[in-house]
């Protein structure tokens, strides 16, 4: 080829390309113009009664969160209840999503925004699947925030499943890729001031009780405190009738699976209406797997006078109640924060010193 050929030849491959780079900045800026605000899913909003199913795959794993009648319930966690606000605050943030702007849609460029497929080797991104039945509803790769000043971003790198064109999406949709981080983890809500009395007792048999007998005394004692103790502080006392009080798991596993044949540390709560719970805790591989009980003890129940029965629960409310927990509770053994251990798990040496002579 002469070089007046070979000019030509370079001269028409530089207007193709150009013609090619012009073709596809228009594309893009058309695309961006047409989608601004527009949902990324548009349908699903009318379709959010269909959703009974949501997978979570990442290179963790996958999280399964199916619907039962009107329960929504965790399959990697034995059909444990699922955490319905999440799960609402999800499913609703995908039909929330609007679209910002269009981005790439080279595949080697989707690492750096998050937008790789999500079960590769150290992918720290996510994918969400919404199902109806057998089919999908929306299947779509959440990636990066967009750094943004000012604090919380409101925006992230989104694909499509098996869509090439990724996006950047308005959104502040936060999903977690853990089992356990699905679960319903409220495990009670019993108020201080319905606790009358907690005996703890150690696997190795010494024991303790701390009890407020009169209803409106203000401060708990230690029963049988011997004569060389005396107590840290009357507050660090009085603080373990919280134990109860908006009490969380960790995690959970069937009751089957605790070893039950050790003597654990258990804990015996009473309160003034005759609710007594119980909590038996295992230390097994590791961790502590807590089993509770819930009954009604007539015995227990202080005598109502006229100062007490409007804060009093109703025996007959207080039998539902126990009902109800013990439902809850039976199947499982619970994982707790060493927090709500500590709580749960009380020596007397934890909460008192000799005396100075």
């Amino acid at each position: 080829m002469n070089s007046k050929k070979f000019g030509l030849f370079i001269g028409v491959t530089i207007v193709v390309l150009l013609l090619a780079i012009y073709a596809n900045q228009k594309q893009q800026a058309d695309l961006q113009s047409n989608v601004a605000g527009q949902a990324l899913y548009p349908q699903l909003s009318k379709q959010l009664n269909d959703v009974n199913e949501v997978v979570v795959e990442s290179s963790a794993g996958l999280v399964n969160i199916h619907r039962n009648g009107e329960r929504w319930l965790v399959k990697q966690r034995n059909d444990y209840p699922a955490d319905m606000g999440k799960l609402k605050q999800v499913i609703l943030g995908l039909a929330d999503m609007k679209l910002i702007e269009a981005k790439t849609q080279r595949s080697e460029s989707y690492s750096k925004l998050g937008i790789e497929e999500p079960m590769e080797e150290n992918s720290k991104n996510l994918r969400v699947i919404l199902k109806s039945g057998e089919n999908e509803l929306a299947s779509i790769i959440i990636g990066n925030e967009r750094s943004g000043s000012g604090g919380a971003s409101q925006s992230r790198y989104v694909r499509k499943s098996g869509d090439a064109q990724s996006w950047l999406v308005k959104t502040d949709i936060a999903i977690d890729k853990e089992a356990q981080h699905w679960l319903d983890d409220t495990l009670a809500n019993i108020k201080a001031e319905r606790t009358r009395s907690i005996q703890y007792k150690q696997a190795d048999g010494k024991s303790m009780t701390i009890t407020k007998n009169q209803f409106d005394a203000k401060d708990y004692s230690v029963l049988a405190l011997p004569k060389d103790k005396e107590i840290n502080s009357q507050s660090t006392v009085n603080n373990l009738a919280t134990a109860l009080q908006s009490l969380t798991l960790q995690d959970v596993v069937p009751a089957t699976a605790a070893k039950t044949d050790s003597k654990p540390n258990s804990t015996e709560i009473q309160t003034y209406d005759g609710l007594v719970i119980r909590i038996n805790s295992y230390l097994q591989d590791g961790q502590t797997l807590n089993i509770f009980e819930a009954n009604f003890d007539a015995n227990a129940r202080i005598a109502e006078t006229d100062e007490n029965k409007d804060k009093l629960k109703s025996a007959d409310d207080v039998k539902k109640e126990a009902e109800a927990l013990q439902a809850q509770w039976q199947p499982w053994a619970y994982v707790l924060s060493s927090t709500n251990i500590n709580k749960l798990n009380k020596k007397l040496a934890d909460i008192s010193r000799d005396i100075k002579k």
